[in-house]
């Protein structure tokens, strides 16, 4: 018998039933770690990022912003569906060299889903943010915070090598995305005085080209 009669001839030899449960036990654990992949995938919108800030709005972050009025943004493309940007701090008052921690959620409103990048550290999603002294009333970014302006792609890359810890989002009305952003990492907030902030969020991997907060005010003592 020629050789390729002998591959045609196991060709057309019915599988044992030893080698087609092995198939279907290979096929079932397949299918297993596709699962088991997509639930992880899920979990980006929740676990925990390296600085230690939640995706998800616990209870308190939710209390903290219940009161809050921000104003809505339309999503390109829709006619009913819209994003705010509601925040606050931690405090109304901070001694000089404590952190400002600001709470800020993002959201949408009507039935629509919105696909939203977020970044680790989440201030560099926010380098765009105005801030104002009462008394001399420009704030200058730190040096982090200017590095984080000007090369912001450097932590983009990373989002794509760590998918769980930073990247892509899908909000709806049923999913937000809440974050703790340290404002002193982002700015200088040395000088004693009232300031006053709009968060403002950098989109350009978004469907919005830009999406505010409401104003939030706070004081830096001696």
């Amino acid at each position: 018998m020629k050789c390729d009669d002998a591959t045609r001839d196991r060709r057309r030899t019915p599988h044992t039933p030893r080698f087609r449960r092995l198939c279907l036990t290979s096929a079932i654990v397949f299918l297993y770690a596709i699962a088991i992949a997509g639930c992880t995938q899920k979990k980006c919108v929740c676990v925990e990022t390296s600085g230690g800030t939640g995706r998800m709005c616990s209870k308190e972050d939710r209390a903290s912003l219940e009161s809050v009025e921000a104003p809505s943004f339309p999503i390109s493309g829709t006619v009913d569906c819209f994003a705010q940007m509601p925040a606050t701090t931690d405090a109304v008052s901070y001694k000089q060299g404590e952190t400002v921690n600001v709470i800020v959620m993002i959201r949408t409103l009507g039935d629509c889903n919105w696909h939203i990048w977020a970044t680790v550290p989440e201030e560099v999603d926010h380098t765009a943010t105005k801030i104002e002294r009462e008394t001399n009333g420009d704030v200058p970014l730190t040096k982090q915070g200017q590095k984080w302006l000007e090369s912001p792609e450097d932590f983009y890359r990373q989002c794509y090598d760590q998918p769980r810890i930073c990247g892509s989002i899908v909000l709806s009305s049923e999913v937000q995305m809440c974050r703790r952003l340290q404002l002193n990492e982002l700015f200088d907030l040395s000088t004693p005085g009232t300031y006053s902030v709009t968060l403002v969020r950098n989109t350009r991997h978004d469907e919005l080209s830009t999406i505010r907060s409401n104003v939030i005010s706070f004081t830096i003592t001696p």
